[in-house]
């Protein structure tokens, strides 16, 4: 195990997502092989449990499900203990799976992050077929994880080409440039899966969702460095669009200039192609400057 783990490491170094997987149940002896390894190859163990929960309790109750402030934590506690890109051994994460913090995907969650540095995923669950099962079906806190991540499971783009504006370009290309399922540089088929796990269903004999019109003046310039990144002549200021979104939606839903509104605050589902949303996903998600860098 040791040695197939170091292999790994060695073949995902340079790869867009570095990240390693190590499946297996309760006490199959992940914990202590992260432990012995870590230090060997200068990596950062990190109980995830015990640090995240640490940062929880600084956190109202309330906030945990938004969508945002449990990733926000991750993403801090990562930096903290990798700030020069060094690998992190995740290990007990049982904690992502409850529903009180809105039932976090840890493989998704520590894909984007293995952008900037190598991870490796202690995954307490078991192989059924391509995905990887937590607990058990009825309970609050089972979760089934598509494993697959290759050229076999892309989503097939021969089925999209029909949509109007798909983009002119290689399957290859247009797979590189994407990261779904929640970006992608074509029509994104997976927004039904989003929609079906963050959306709640309208039920008018409990909803008591109602807003007043919005009632304001709203001026904001021209000469903000995102808005000049690229330009077209319908483009309205991203910032001109946050109000509107505070105030009529919840945290769920968002398109083009939303993006960057909507990167600024709540979850959102933006249903649009534009040179911006590639740009954002491929070189803005966190990343840190190189050592010595201006």
């Amino acid at each position: 195990m040791r040695d197939k783990l170091i292999q790994a490491l060695r073949i995902t170094a340079h790869d867009r997502h570095k990240l390693v997987i190590l499946l297996g149940g309760f006490s199959a002896g992940k914990t202590r092989l992260l432990k012995e390894l870590a230090p060997e190859i200068g990596a950062e163990y990190v109980n995830l449990n015990l640090q995240l929960a640490e940062r929880l309790l600084a956190v109202p109750q309330s906030r945990y499900r938004d969508g945002v402030t449990v990733h926000r934590l991750i993403d801090e506690l990562c930096d903290e203990l990798s700030p020069d890109g060094r690998p992190l051994f995740i290990d007990n994460m049982e904690l992502l799976f409850s529903p009180e913090v809105g039932k976090i995907n840890p493989v998704d969650t520590f894909k984007r992050i293995a952008r900037q540095r190598q991870v490796v995923l202690a995954l307490p669950a078991k192989r059924q077929g391509n995905r990887a099962v937590y607990s058990v079906l009825g309970r609050e806190d089972y979760m089934s994880i598509p494993m697959q991540d290759n050229a076999d499971n892309r989503y097939p783009l021969d089925e999209l080409r029909h949509i109007e504006g798909f983009p002119i370009g290689e399957d290859e290309d247009l797979h590189a440039l994407s990261d779904p399922p929640h970006y992608t540089a074509y029509p994104n088929p997976h927004i039904a899966e989003f929609i079906e796990n963050w959306d709640k269903p309208c039920d008018e004999t409990t909803d008591d969702y109602h807003r007043e019109p919005y009632v304001a003046d709203v001026s904001e310039g021209k000469n903000d460095p995102i808005y000049n990144a690229h330009s077209y002549h319908t483009k309205v200021p991203y910032k001109a669009i946050i109000p509107f979104i505070e105030h009529y939606t919840e945290p769920g839903f968002g398109q083009a200039r939303q993006q960057d509104a909507a990167q600024a605050g709540q979850r959102r589902a933006v249903a649009r192609i534009t040179p911006n949303g590639t740009f954002k996903c491929t070189y803005t998600r966190r990343r840190k400057p190189e050592p010595g860098a201006a």
